[in-house]
């Protein structure tokens, strides 16, 4: 696991007389590991995070600019990839037609499972049957609907399965919906302005 740093200017980081030691173990729990690194948090930092908005846009567009790639995809650390997504994309993305658009969008769908379930679907088959049999569903959609109306992901459902990545249909924009998007890394970034949970990843889409 990769963690990274990054320090508002009215508190950057000070210099350490010793190096940090982390008897965790060769693959410790993340929370384990997160909850040891915040405790090496002085009171003044601790105090200042607990105020202060989590800077979730800031962060985005600071790993954006290390972006050495043609292409970008912005998700959640808890969304897992399904089998070879990334060989596929890969594929996709070299196609003449998405190489020759630069103002292209590509929506990754996004779906959960039911907490009681341990296994993860390992094909679109074994995700309608989990849809099908109420073990699984949109992210969010039925909690907040918006937040996957332009993703379509039911529609996408219906489309046949393909052994390549394909364009499914094209889609507009839809008020509050935040999707998961594969895009150029020359895209524009987020509005570092907007902090905290809420409207924060859309803001790249609007």
């Amino acid at each position: 696991m990769a963690i990274h740093f990054a320090s508002p200017k009215a508190l950057p980081p000070e210099p350490l007389t010793d190096p940090l030691h982390f008897p965790l173990g060769e693959c410790p729990d993340n929370d384990v590991v997160i909850q040891t690194l915040l405790s090496f948090r002085t009171e003044s930092v601790a105090t200042f995070f607990n105020e202060t908005p989590y800077p979730h846009n800031i962060l985005r567009n600071l790993a954006g600019r290390a972006i050495r790639t043609n292409y970008m995809i912005m998700t959640d650390m808890e969304l897992i990839p399904s089998d070879h997504i990334f060989t596929q994309l890969e594929q996709f993305l070299n196609q003449t037609k998405q190489k020759d658009c630069f103002n292209c969008a590509y929506i990754i769908p996004q779906f959960e499972k039911n907490a009681t379930i341990e296994y993860l679907p390992r094909t679109k088959e074994d995700l309608i049957k989990m849809v099908d049999s109420e073990t699984a569903s949109l992210l969010y959609g039925n909690a907040y609907e918006p937040f996957q109306h332009c993703v379509q992901g039911s529609r996408w459902l219906k489309v046949p399965d393909s052994q390549t990545m394909e364009i499914a249909f094209p889609v507009n924009y839809t008020a509050l919906c935040e999707p998961i998007v594969v895009v150029r890394s020359t895209a524009p970034g987020y509005i570092n302005e907007m902090r905290g949970f809420g409207y924060n990843r859309l803001s790249q889409v609007k």
